[in-house]
């Protein structure tokens, strides 16, 4: 294709689920680089994405799939945007419990053709297919893609729904803002109205002396914010395969929410009696709450919730990403 000089361009080549990037930047030769007045909303964005970890599923198995999805041979990861569906095998990063991958593991890493403001979903599949010969989904998370600027980075924890979780990276390669003859300023947060987006993170059970340890038996967190939304994490469950059992002390486990100053959120620590029955069925062991707190941009709080008379559940929350000013207001 025509190059323009100094301008770097990204082909994506694809055969069925195999996909092969590259990138070419003219040196010289090319046409003449001749600036946009202004970015363009529509205009395309490309961004990888780095999965690192997928952790909690052994909860969204029993509930969906009764627990038959353990003996696969190879999940299926998938972020779908409006341009597109991208795969790659996560068998390596995904554990049904919460022990936490092994930093040997490479992450696996998408690259992803999409716009601003457009909800991505996240999907793991089973290579074990139904009676319709259809793969079975096993979670699902959604994530909207804000105005990043050219290399821009964030990472964070993304909920999996029902019950499960993901650590992502993700850096801009191709920005809207890429190109444009106009000053683009670094990201600035929308000013807080209330309401905005942070990450909550469900660290674990401390002592009031604050030394690690555990509320009861298969336990997972549930929390329901302040519109009524309810987010749970998987079970902490007892591994018997060593010499001796071990239980996960922590979960350490994201969830992406929308947060409104000073309004209630609900903790309940419950537990799990019969891994393949409903959660309506589950029985409440402790409940406290918390109220949001007014964060500016990418700050964060920790928070010691008192869950009873000799426990408390840390969490912290941090304000993430959002869609710029620069974009909205144009």
């Amino acid at each position: 294709p025509k190059l323009t000089n100094g301008k770097r361009e990204y082909f994506m080549m694809r055969d069925g689920h195999q996909v092969l990037l590259i990138y070419v930047e003219c040196q010289k030769g090319g046409e003449e680089y001749i600036k946009k007045e202004n970015f363009i909303k529509s205009d395309k964005m490309l961004i990888q994405i780095s999965v690192k970890q997928i952790l909690g599923l052994d909860l969204a198995l029993d509930q969906k799939h009764k627990r038959v999805l353990l003996h696969s041979k190879g999940n299926i990861g998938e972020w779908k945007s409006a341009f597109g569906s991208y795969r790659a095998n996560i068998k390596p990063i995904c554990c049904e419990n919460y022990w936490p991958i092994s930093e040997n593991i490479l992450p696996r890493v998408y690259h992803v053709i999409c716009s601003v403001g457009e909800t991505l979903i996240y999907s793991i599949y089973s290579n074990i297919v139904d009676h319709q010969r259809q793969e079975m989904e096993i979670v699902q998370g959604q994530y909207i893609v804000p105005d990043f600027r050219h290399g821009e980075k964030v990472s964070f924890g993304m909920q999996l729904n029902p019950c499960a979780f993901c650590d992502v990276e993700i850096k801009c390669l191709k920005s809207i803002y890429d190109h444009v003859d106009m000053d683009i300023p670094p990201y600035i947060a929308p000013p807080i109205d209330q309401i905005y987006k942070c990450e909550v993170i469900v660290h674990g059970a401390r002592t009031t002396s604050m030394q690690k340890t555990t509320f009861c038996q298969n336990p997972y967190i549930r929390i329901v914010s302040h519109m009524a939304n309810v987010y749970r994490t998987g079970i902490l469950i007892t591994d018997y395969s060593g010499n001796k059992a071990r239980v996960p002390t922590e979960w350490n486990h994201s969830f992406l929410m929308e947060a409104c100053v000073g309004k209630q959120c609900k903790v309940d620590v419950l537990h799990k009696s019969n891994l393949t029955s409903g959660f309506e069925y589950d029985k409440e062991e402790f409940s406290s709450t918390f109220f949001w707190p007014n964060l500016n941009e990418s700050e964060s709080v920790s928070l010691s919730v008192p869950i009873s008379e000799t426990k408390i559940l840390c969490l912290t929350i941090k304000r993430v990403r959002e869609i710029s000013s620069l974009f909205t207001d144009n």
